[in-house]
């Protein structure tokens, strides 16, 4: 009750986020105590005939399930990490710090406003992660020292090149291609695996090409 009268007062999307985070670190701890089995009843769950999933299932049979588990496993490992608190590990109190910058159009390193306002633009024609890090010259220094930590750090790094391409598989692996499709040796489109490649590239401060400095590591 603590926490939701907190939200209720919460003023900015960060006073939200800080109210919710104690919340959100005992979620964290439950999950993280059940997590190999949850990937299992999640798939048991996903794949069996339920009201929730018979309309699906057929398509999710195909589902590359052990790459499912084997991603979820990275990820969980990272965000389990017994160093990093929730809040490290996906820099929640920043983000709502963005979002606050971002909807008040204040002007500061954390506005966003211009990057969400030409995304599609940046997306067609920019690298996406030296739109979010290094349009702004004045910002790349204060950008990269808040977000280029070790707890982040520890999280953009389940995104490796084989985890991308997993995950271009599995996406792959739940299009429903025709047989005369699949005869004819339909792949599944590169763009995928490229948006999949620039999205995960642009987490990460260290891929861009303004980076000058690596992880910050004292925290820890």
């Amino acid at each position: 009750m603590a926490v939701i009268r907190k939200l209720a007062d919460a003023n900015s999307y960060q006073e939200m986020v800080v109210a919710a985070l104690p919340l959100l670190e005992k979620l964290k701890n439950k999950v993280c105590n059940c997590k190999d089995d949850l990937a299992v009843a999640i798939q048991g769950c996903m794949t069996g005939r339920t009201k929730l999933t018979n309309r699906i299932t057929n398509e999710l049979k195909w589902v590359r399930w052990g790459l499912v588990r084997r991603i979820w496993a990275n990820f969980m490992d990272a965000v389990c990490s017994r160093d990093c608190e929730l809040t490290d590990t996906f820099h929640l109190v920043k983000l709502g710090k963005i979002l606050d910058e971002t909807t008040s159009g204040s002007g500061s390193c954390l506005d966003f406003t211009d990057i969400t306002n030409r995304y599609g633009e940046i997306f067609a024609s920019e690298r996406l992660v030296d739109a979010i890090w290094c349009s702004n010259r004045k910002c790349r220094k204060e950008l990269e020292k808040k977000f280029n930590t070790c707890c982040y750090g520890n999280l953009v790094d389940v995104f490796s090149d084989r985890m991308r391409r997993n995950l271009y598989i599995i996406i792959a692996s739940m299009a429903d291609y025709s047989d005369d499709e699949l005869s004819m040796g339909y792949e599944y489109p590169e763009y995928v695996l490229n948006t999949v490649n620039s999205i995960a590239d642009a987490l990460d401060p260290e891929k861009s090409s303004c980076s000058r400095s690596t992880r910050d590591c004292e925290e820890l």
